[in-house]
């Protein structure tokens, strides 16, 4: 399973794996708004994709810009895998092309640190990131949303996915 850039023709899957009721209802309340933003991304090359080996479908999408905070470092916008594909390292891979591409992306620049921020009630996220090295940097009280908290975290990056 090969990790592409996102294409037009992909634009209704990653919108159906990103607005689920959790998170893509909770910060983009209209369908159609999250759509738009998904189809500018896509023809930006900010959004990614591992497809099924078997046939067409997305099993994971990972959204993310390579100059985003404070205009330097990449930051990692939103990350989905396919309810039945869980557990099965979609994820962990999605995360690793991130992570890795920051760096290659990062040539002539310090690229070693990459950000993402996760919300308080997401504790499977958080725990998901606190193994893979993410520390928490701080939070922000009602950011996105009344009466939710955001996690700031990052990570060291290195060529070899170590801290």
């Amino acid at each position: 399973m090969a990790i592409v850039k996102a294409k037009l023709d992909d634009l209704d899957q990653c919108v159906d794996l990103l607005f689920i009721p959790e998170m893509g209802q909770l910060y983009f309340p209209r369908r159609e708004l999250l759509r738009s933003e998904i189809e500018k991304s896509i023809n930006i090359d900010e959004i990614f994709v591992e497809r099924s080996s078997q046939n067409s479908k997305i099993q994971g999408v990972i959204w993310y810009q390579h100059d985003s905070l404070f205009h330097s470092f990449p930051y990692l916008h939103m990350i989905a895998v396919r309810c039945d594909c869980r557990n099965q390292g979609v994820g962990a891979r999605l995360m690793d092309f991130f992570e890795q591409d920051s760096l290659r992306a990062g040539k002539n620049r310090i690229r070693t640190k990459v950000f993402l921020l996760v919300s308080g009630f997401n504790t499977s996220a958080q725990s998901f990131y606190r193994n893979r090295g993410y520390e928490e940097l701080g939070r922000f009280e009602n950011l996105f949303r009344k009466g939710v908290t955001e996690k700031l975290l990052m990570k060291k990056v290195t060529s070899s996915g170590k801290r």
